[in-house]
């Protein structure tokens, strides 16, 4: 990158004292950068994907929805975009997609403000940052024997998403892709939690909630 590159950054962050913040220490480390702020997943949507930005940086919790299909869509465009997240979430299913994804960075927000400039650099550089909080929760995933990954297959993950959003199997079955047929849905529903070893619906909506599969 070149030395005296002035560097556009996309802010995505719907806290106004957090994107002050933010704001404040890019404009300190990065003198002259210009920045775009976002602050909910609907103005997110409306970026275009030709819009340039040497690095967006992303909180996947929004008030209105999660950025986590934009972040992952945003990274396979050809130019492979910079993202690094930037985000509070510790629910298994949202780090799980997001380090199986070509996500170069990711910074927890319990982590400290070194730890994020670290990682803006890191990734500007074209490197990947995953911070030690992150790391962490990525060891505990690995370690667990009941992580959902090694116990339900893609087709149950995706059908888990819709029961913790709480649709029925007749809109489950025409929601997946390639659609299913209700009675299906329900075999899936019925395996679920036989391998979660959950005995009620409202277990397994609340596991999926839990899991930020919802």
């Amino acid at each position: 990158m070149p030395k005296n590159k002035v560097l556009q950054f996309l802010l995505v962050e719907d806290q106004q004292l957090m994107r002050e913040l933010l704001r404040s220490h890019l404009q300190r480390e990065f003198s002259g950068c210009n920045i775009v702020e976002i602050e909910s997943l609907a103005g997110l949507l409306k970026i275009s994907s030709s819009s340039v930005f040497d690095l967006s940086i992303v909180d996947l919790e929004m008030p209105d929805g999660n950025a986590m299909d934009w972040v992952i869509e945003r990274v396979k465009l050809p130019e492979q975009p910079r993202v690094l997240i930037l985000s509070s979430s510790d629910e298994d299913y949202v780090l799980y997609r997001a380090l199986h994804s070509n996500i170069p960075g990711f910074v927890h927000k319990n982590d400290n403000t070194e730890t994020l400039l670290a990682a803006i650099k890191a990734v500007l550089a074209g490197d990947v940052f995953f911070s030690s909080t992150v790391q962490k929760m990525r060891s505990r995933m690995q370690s667990e024997p009941l992580f959902f990954a090694k116990i339900l297959s893609e087709r149950e993950q995706e059908i888990l998403k819709h029961i913790g959003r709480g649709l029925r199997n007749s809109e489950i079955a025409q929601m997946v892709h390639p659609p299913l047929s209700e009675s299906t849905v329900a075999d899936h529903r019925k395996r679920i939690m036989q391998k979660l070893k959950l005995h009620r619906e409202a277990d397994l909506i609340r596991y999926a909630q839990e899991k930020g599969f919802s």
